[in-house]
């Protein structure tokens, strides 16, 4: 079994966006048992659509989602409502893969699943009007795999915390802490504990941390066929 294991890892490759060349350093930095994504800058995506809010201190998901005050409690109810071209704002807090619309309590193969066009980002007090007034740092968003509550015992805890199928560079996931997967099944829930990008991925992961997550391959990320673009902004 892994856990986020080292040693040091960096690749670079080049790509060709809007008629623009641009180059991305991928380096993954493990401290003990905890990973540390850190990219150069990202091209920054035009905001076109709706904003879903979300916040762990709402009672519930009966809010529209459009305001703080109104804000979703669960991740997975703003994400089935997110179409291409909205973004979601989430506030800082723990969220869990198991909850919220089209989700069942206790279940493993439970994912936060990417979606194209659609621009996840963590960091937030739930006062923010603007984007740029996030402080990640200060506001921590933790998207976290242990499902059964018990942070000692991971045996039951989801198989990948955030999955990539096959999604296009518009799929962001911007400013979280990614923890707490267990990728102990058979394949393919025995890779990614963390992060599982597959079926030619190339979603945009910037500003996370991917700290203790456990697998057969790959505990902290598992990248099958697939090449996403890693940044901090």
């Amino acid at each position: 079994m892994r856990q986020d294991q080292c040693p040091v890892i960096g690749s670079l490759w080049h790509r060709r966006r809007s008629g623009h060349d641009w180059a991305a350093l991928v380096l993954l930095l493990c401290l003990g048992w905890s990973g540390v994504l850190l990219y150069p800058p990202a091209p920054v995506q035009a905001q076109v659509g709706t904003i879903y809010y979300v916040d762990k201190d709402r009672p519930d998901d009966s809010g529209d989602g459009l305001t703080w005050a109104t804000a979703k409690r669960n991740l997975q109810t703003a994400l089935a409502l997110a179409s291409a071209g909205a973004e979601i704002w989430v506030a800082d807090g723990t969220y869990y893969p198991d909850e919220g619309t089209g989700q069942t309590n206790d279940n493993r193969a439970s994912t936060f699943a990417l979606k194209d066009g659609v621009a996840i980002y963590g960091g937030f007090a739930g006062t923010e009007t603007l984007l740029s007034e996030r402080d990640v740092a200060a506001n921590v968003a933790t998207l976290s795999g242990d499902i059964d509550g018990i942070p000692a015992d991971n045996t039951d805890n989801a198989y990948h915390v955030v999955t990539s199928n096959g999604n296009a560079t518009t799929a962001l996931l911007d400013g979280f802490t990614i923890t707490g997967g267990n990728a102990n099944g058979s394949n393919p829930q025995d890779r990614g504990g963390g992060i599982y990008a597959f079926t030619s991925s190339q979603a945009q992961f910037a500003n996370l941390t991917i700290s203790s997550n456990t697998a057969t391959f790959g505990g902290g990320v598992y990248n099958d066929g697939s090449s996403p673009q890693l940044h901090q902004r």
